[in-house]
């Protein structure tokens, strides 16, 4: 399955048409029960390279547009919490820096692929 942007997120498992017996509905139901599962396992697999990956831009090189959004809300809402645990208001202005940070990056990272596509 392709998005818009052109990214892949290849189908979990193949969908037989025939099987569907001309039932296109059914079918139908098919196919967005493996959109969902294909679009669940490559964010959870990409949940996983997170943590594993030698740079956030690298890692945001490898992944779909959908996974990293999904991701990165994860691990904003888990960095955040942390921060206001551990810092209170100090240590989630100093994560709002580094997110900034981040973001900087990113933008300069997807202007860089749209002028290169």
């Amino acid at each position: 399955m392709y998005s818009s942007e052109g990214e892949l997120v290849p189908f979990t498992r193949i969908i037989d048409p025939v099987a569907s017996k001309g039932a296109v509905e059914n079918w139908l139901c098919q196919v967005e029960d493996v959109m969902l599962k294909s679009v669940k396992d490559v964010v959870e697999k990409s949940l996983q390279d997170y943590s594993k990956a030698k740079s956030r831009e690298d890692w945001v090189m490898v992944w779909q547009g959908q996974a990293v959004l999904a991701v990165d809300c994860i691990y904003w809402t888990s960095l955040a919490e942390e921060a206001m645990k551990k810092s209170g208001l100090q240590g989630l202005q100093q994560y709002y820096e580094k997110l900034n940070k981040e973001v900087s990056i990113d933008s300069f990272y997807l202007g860089w692929l749209r002028l290169h596509d």
